[in-house]
């Protein structure tokens, strides 16, 4: 028997709560039934609405509810009227039937309690708790388990529409974390693990609300991606076009992406085509089909559209950027530089003065390009494009010797940039210090071994510092690695020119001149040997008055050994008036630039005005290599951020 207390004739079990409240008929009861004013009717029994209005007030168990019910109903059952006596309380409390369902109503308690532990209310409130500080996949992750235990477990029909739509939308924010690293500008190195998380909870998502057009969007963008799942993207780009009725934009978002999913040109212009249709004022589809149109080489319609884009938007300066890029490679130039000079200056942003000076570059004029280089300079000192190009324009005004300090000192404030090196071995090379490019060409040919191009003018410096051999190596190496490498036909032509071996000359001349016809250079080396080699089977003037003629209009004339070439090309035929005329002109050239060549072209003139040829088989005696090289300074690698690895 559990044990009681009696107070003012009144037994209660011993609990927890204590006696606070006396009613009219001296029934004593224990504070928790209400808030101290429980209302009692004349007999001692209380109000039953008072009663269940305080009780609901106090958020008290059903159970609990019933275990008092229980009691005041064993009070009337026991003929408890006109008020309660101390002792005929006590006696019905020590009643069997009262203390049965005593013992029931504390059965049902423990089960209350095992109901309350089953039921998912508690998961529910954890995981809106969470959801509301979640920032990161693995909270996400969390959330929607809980949500799924919650469910699970049960709730009421409010908490469990509540509870799905929390898991649906913590579902989608993984997704769109997830996506913004896979899509960013530098790609997280774990996209592809990334993608297949992602997706496997958006087919979650899809799943339970098929509606979600988002969901399907994203699953789509995520299989365009390299080894995508072709199918299931193109199945959830048709999914968002039949969601998408109602909606212009999304439509047309949805026929961009399935472009991407085309398989030829001619479907990937109807959807770019369509989505334009159904809304024009969509600038990544206007973008998307210029861009497709400069993949077709159609310069043209890709201006018109970028134009159509730049209307849309001509606040951002985005778009006139890519204008202006699309107008260059058009040759548009003076549009260009039109739509750019409408970009008003904003301090710090140096991309319009760096496309200007680039488009003066292209426009050959030097002074413009040198002076908007400086002025971005002036606000970033070592950007690489400004810098390259007022190396090139320096060069391009014959200041070498500025190019070359401009270049030296570039290397030694950034000794990893491999441009440096390259601009720093032209400088050197323009002035003649050939031992100093080859160190720096040899450095990159070290460093960078997969760019042929450090190698091919590599052979071509050993070329012009009289070291034939070395480049002829060079250029065979580089001949067995790819035949087709753009202008090793004539480099190594000048190496055989250099050791002698004038036939094998002739054939890599030719082989070059059926790649690039109007190459002034190779026309001229190949006239030049047509027309002065000392081997008959060699010599041919008619041939070499034919490619001497073309090289000296692509020049307009003005270089003189050039001019020298086609001398040699009238000699040869027997013309020495015109051989006279042009050797002449070649020498006058040569004195006003003082040029080093001066004294070969008089001994040139000199056996014309003796009406003799000119032949020449010059065997170079070769030069020792340079010994030392640059050393490549190696640059601290940058750690990974651990914050971010919370997937």
């Amino acid at each position: 028997m559990p044990a009681f207390s009696t107070s003012g004739g009144v037994c209660f079990p011993v609990g927890p709560a204590k006696l606070q409240y006396e009613g009219p008929g001296g029934l004593k009861l224990p504070g928790w039934l209400g808030n101290g004013g429980v209302q009692m009717k004349d007999n001692g029994l209380m109000d039953t609405g008072a009663w269940w209005m305080a009780v609901a007030g106090n958020r008290v168990s059903k159970r609990r509810r019933n275990w008092t019910r229980a009691l005041l109903i064993g009070i009337v059952a026991g003929g408890v009227t006109g008020g309660v006596t101390g002792g005929g309380l006590c006696s019905l409390m020590e009643s069997k039937s009262l203390w049965a369902a005593v013992q029931e109503t504390e059965q049902e308690k423990q089960e209350a309690t095992q109901e309350t532990q089953e039921d998912g209310t508690a998961d529910f409130e954890k995981a809106t708790e969470l959801k509301v500080n979640a920032r990161r996949p693995i909270d996400l992750d969390r959330v929607v388990q809980l949500c799924e235990s919650a469910i699970k477990k049960g709730l009421d029909p409010a908490s469990k529409d509540f509870c799905q739509r929390m898991m649906l939308d913590s579902l989608m924010e993984y997704a769109r974390l997830s996506s913004k690293r896979i899509f960013a500008p530098n790609r997280d190195p774990r996209w592809r693990f990334l993608r297949s998380e992602s997706i496997k909870r958006l087919m979650k998502v899809v799943d339970l609300a098929p509606e979600t057009a988002e969901a399907w969007m994203l699953i789509a963008k995520l299989n365009v991606l390299e080894n995508g799942d072709r199918d299931q993207g193109a199945a959830a780009i048709s999914k968002v076009i039949d969601l998408s009725a109602d909606s212009k934009s999304q439509l047309a978002e949805a026929l961009l992406l399935r472009a991407a999913y085309a398989e030829n040109d001619a479907q990937r212009l109807e959807d770019l085509n369509q989505a334009i249709e159904v809304d024009p004022t969509n600038v990544e589809v206007r973008k998307a089909r210029a861009i497709y149109y400069l993949r077709m080489q159609d310069k043209d319609k890709a201006i018109l559209d970028f134009e159509a884009v730049l209307q849309l938007e001509p606040g951002i300066i985005e778009n006139r950027l890519l204008l202006t890029d699309v107008l260059m490679q058009a040759d548009q130039l003076d549009r260009a530089l039109e739509v750019l000079g409408a970009v008003e200056a904003t301090e710090g942003e140096v991309r319009p003065k760096l496309l200007m000076a680039q488009i003066y570059f292209q426009k050959k004029e030097y002074e413009k390009c040198l002076e908007n280089a400086d002025l971005v300079l002036a606000t970033i000192r070592d950007l690489p494009d400004a810098i390259r190009l007022k190396i090139l324009a320096l060069l391009q005004l014959e200041r070498h010797e500025e190019a070359l300090a401009v270049a030296d000192d570039w290397v030694n404030r950034s000794p990893n940039q491999v441009q440096g090196y390259w601009l720093r071995s032209i400088a050197n090379s323009s002035l003649e210090k050939y031992d100093e490019a080859i160190r720096d060409l040899t450095f990159l040919v070290e460093n960078v071994p997969d760019n042929p191009l450090f190698k091919l003018q590599l052979g071509n410096l050993y070329n012009a510092s009289d070291r034939p051999r070395a480049a002829l190596k060079l250029f065979d190496e580089l001949y067995e690695e790819d035949s087709e490498l753009e202008g090793i036909y004539r480099s190594r032509g000048d190496a055989y020119l250099g050791t002698g071996q004038h036939a094998e000359a002739v054939a890599d001349y030719e082989k070059e001149l059926a790649k690039n016809p109007d190459d002034s250079g190779t026309l001229n080396n190949l006239a030049w040997v047509l027309a002065t080699s000392p081997k008959d089977e060699v010599r041919n003037g008619t041939r070499a008055l034919e490619f001497g003629l073309k090289a000296a209009e692509l020049t307009k004339y003005e270089q003189a050994h050039i001019l020298s070439t086609l001398a040699s090309c009238y000699a040869e035929t027997g013309d020495f008036d015109k051989a006279r005329e042009w050797i002449a002109k070649a020498v006058a050239i040569a004195e006003s630039k003082q040029a080093k060549n001066l004294e070969g072209l008089k001994k040139e003139a000199a056996a014309y005005d003796k009406n003799e040829p000119w032949r020449e088989l010059e065997v170079k005696e070769e030069a020792p290599l340079p010994e030392s090289t640059p050393k490549r300074r190696e640059r601290a690698r940058p750690k990974p951020d651990k914050s971010e690895d919370d997937f």
